[in-house]
């Protein structure tokens, strides 16, 4: 994939480039990265490729930053070959990264989280898969799946299918996991975002023959060397909510960032399964979550119908 000088300057800027991290100089959050495009006098698209080129002088003068701050962009600015050698890396194994100034990058994930705020991710598979309309399921492991939530979400993925609504979730064992399989087994489309073990979770055969059939995309944010991290969890789940046409929380330990999701609008139809046996789940209803209390009777095709409105609004509009 070509990468313009404006995505090849966020990366240098944001980008972990190796698993462990650089322990030389901390990348810039989203937060910092947003107040320097702010200072740059950047609007919708970037010019980060101003800063390419300039020594740690011409950084405090031209955009008016103190030493300090100057000589950590600097640093991470020169990370160049260190990039280069990761991008080399990626393209020998089929991986590709994939910044917000880049074309296939989703754009209701821009949308919902502003350009700056866009994680920039690593890919494997069918990077079209990205335009097609998805539902999310999101959940934690250490929590025993009931026969009836299995039930329900074979039932939810089979009646998603029908009404061509593929599925984008995480690693996780548990429900995340389950309602994977299901949809590797019956080819559905499957977008699966990590939080980690990319490299290993891609090599694995039955995921490398289904990104190789064309039906499973796999996206991290992090390192593809580096193992799964739950602290990279609630970054994890906006990517899932961004790309949901409708996101449905099964499972939460609460520290997963669903109700900020919903604060936010990452996603326009949130539901929570309300089970007895998950009492952590009925906490959402008050964040905005619809209540579930039976997957297997979800009447998806009505609600199918609604979830598709935002999206034919905004292409009429366009």
């Amino acid at each position: 994939m070509y990468h313009s000088d404006d995505a090849f300057a966020m990366m240098l800027l944001t980008l972990p480039l190796s698993p462990m991290g650089d322990s030389t100089v901390r990348p810039l959050s989203f937060d910092e990265l947003s107040a320097l495009a702010g200072k740059l006098g950047v609007e919708s698209e970037g010019r980060l490729s101003r800063l390419l080129g300039q020594d740690m002088f011409s950084l405090m003068r031209l955009f008016g930053i103190d030493e300090e701050y100057a000589y950590r962009l600097c640093l991470l600015l020169g990370r160049d070959m260190l990039l280069s050698r990761l991008v080399e890396d990626c393209v020998s194994k089929g991986t590709e990264i994939v910044t917000p100034f880049d074309e296939p990058y989703p754009e209701n994930v821009k949308q919902r989280l502003g350009v700056y705020y866009s994680p920039i991710f690593f890919a494997k598979g069918n990077l079209a898969l990205l335009d097609a309309p998805y539902i999310g399921i999101t959940g934690i492991s250490g929590i025993r799946t009931a026969p009836e939530v299995k039930k329900g979400i074979e039932h939810l993925l089979y009646t998603c299918a029908l009404n061509n609504f593929g599925l984008v979730t995480g690693e996780e064992a548990g429900v995340c996991r389950l309602a994977a399989g299901y949809a590797l087994e019956n080819e559905s489309r499957l977008i699966c975002a990590l939080t980690g073990g990319f490299d290993d979770f891609t090599t694995d055969e039955g995921h490398a023959y289904a990104i190789e059939d064309g039906s499973m995309l796999v996206l991290s944010t992090a390192h593809p060397a580096a193992a799964p991290n739950p602290a990279v969890s609630q970054l994890r789940n906006k990517l899932i909510f961004t790309l949901s046409h409708a996101c449905f929380v099964l499972t939460t330990d609460l520290r997963r960032g669903e109700a900020d999701a919903a604060k936010k609008k990452l996603c326009d139809y949130n539901y929570v399964l309300t089970d007895p046996s998950l009492p952590q789940n009925a906490s959402l209803v008050n964040k905005g979550f619809e209540p579930v209390r039976d997957l297997s009777s979800f009447d998806t095709a009505t609600h199918a119908a609604k979830w598709r409105r935002p999206l034919a609004q905004q292409m009429s509009f366009l």
